[in-house]
């Protein structure tokens, strides 16, 4: 795991092992603008050199991308568009899955996971 820490607390592993979903860390929230704990907040936290860091953007883009197409069809719209929206939202689900798996992979090999069951936070893996 790497040393940095984003706002003097957190292993910025560990903050995409949070955005991912697989861990959960009371009073953490994370997400694709910023990091929050408690009252503090740490935005543009996405450092794109890291290649965990780039497949959790990948993640989250692709997860909002995913909610926005869901979220396009209105009634009376027609088929064209419908389908166009839904061929969207398939992609955009691959992509997503492609990235979290890609970064559970990392996040295994830098002992994320195992630093998190070791601090008793909630460990989702699948």
């Amino acid at each position: 795991m790497r040393p940095e820490l984003i706002l003097d607390v957190l292993h910025r592993d560990l903050a995409c092992a949070i955005a991912l979903a697989f861990v959960e860390v009371p009073g953490v929230s994370v997400n694709l603008q910023a990091v929050t704990l408690a009252k503090s907040s740490q935005p543009n936290w996405i450092d794109d050199t890291d290649p965990l860091e780039a497949a959790t953007r990948d993640y989250l883009t692709a997860k909002q991308q995913v909610a926005q197409s869901s979220s396009t069809w209105k009634p009376g719209g027609n088929a064209w568009g419908s389908a166009g929206g839904v061929k969207q939202r398939e992609e955009a689900v691959k992509r997503s899955v492609a990235a979290r798996a890609a970064a559970q992979k990392l996040l295994t090999e830098r002992g994320v996971l195992a630093y998190a069951r070791s601090k008793g936070y909630r460990v989702y893996e699948g």
